[in-house]
């Protein structure tokens, strides 16, 4: 994980992670973003971004 990194009511976090899935059993390294939307002192809203290869 890194971050955070803030912005006025934003922030983002990212996450980065090695699979290896079933099929076809090829690891690789997907990498997520996080952007966290505060409203009245919580974070009810998150929006994510993936990107990964294609394994096939």
């Amino acid at each position: 994980m890194e971050g955070t990194y803030p912005k006025d009511d934003r922030f983002m976090l990212r996450f980065k992670y090695d699979v290896t899935p079933e099929q076809p059993g090829k690891r690789m390294t997907l990498d997520q973003a996080g952007l966290y939307i505060v409203h009245d002192g919580r974070s009810p809203r998150k929006n994510c971004s993936t990107r990964c290869p294609n394994p096939y």
